[in-house]
């Protein structure tokens, strides 16, 4: 004889243990999903913390090398440019308008800029000041230094009522990415 199958308990066991196995697979998808997000966002902060401490390491090597470049005379210098106003690219620093300084296995390269003479701009000697800009880049970073600095000049007359006195040195400086 045919027998009709009424819905008990048999048939609605295996209808929640579909559902359930279905909603643990989903729950265990979510916490896969959240875990290599997280795994993510741990990597890319270790990246970029090391880009940080690259960044910073470059500054400082950078520094040193303008100290030493500063200690210099100017006059001495061959790769002296006198109203070099270029914008500032990768191929500003070709081989051609720049000069290289080699430091622990490192090269960097620099150029001076020799921008005015100020006649009322005056060291404290009572000289014209002589305005210069002196940029280095790491060879392999886009990093740049760029520093303004001041240099006792001809001791050319000031034609206007005010005379700024300075010292001789540093006047600014500043990092700049490309």
């Amino acid at each position: 004889m045919f027998r009709f199958r009424e819905p008990g308990i048999h048939n609605q066991k295996y209808s929640m243990s579909g559902q359930a196995l279905l909603i643990i697979l989903i729950i265990l998808m979510l916490i896969s999903i959240l875990t290599l997000s997280q795994y993510q966002q741990l990597w890319l902060h270790l990246k970029a913390q090391n880009e940080r401490q690259q960044n910073y390491k470059t500054r400082e090597e950078l520094r040193i090398i303008a100290l030493q470049l500063i200690s210099r005379p100017i006059g001495s210098m061959k790769c002296l440019k006198t109203g070099w106003n270029s914008p500032y690219t990768k191929s500003f620093f070709s081989t051609e308008n720049t000069c290289f300084i080699k430091e622990n296995n490192a090269a960097y390269l620099y150029i001076w800029e020799k921008i005015s003479e100020e006649s009322c701009l005056q060291i404290k000697s009572g000289r014209s000041g002589v305005l210069y800009r002196l940029s280095i880049k790491k060879s392999l970073r886009n990093l740049i230094l760029q520093i303004h600095l001041v240099r006792e000049g001809k001791g050319l007359p000031c034609t206007m009522p005010h005379v700024r006195k300075i010292s001789n040195g540093i006047l600014s400086w500043q990092f700049i990415s490309l």
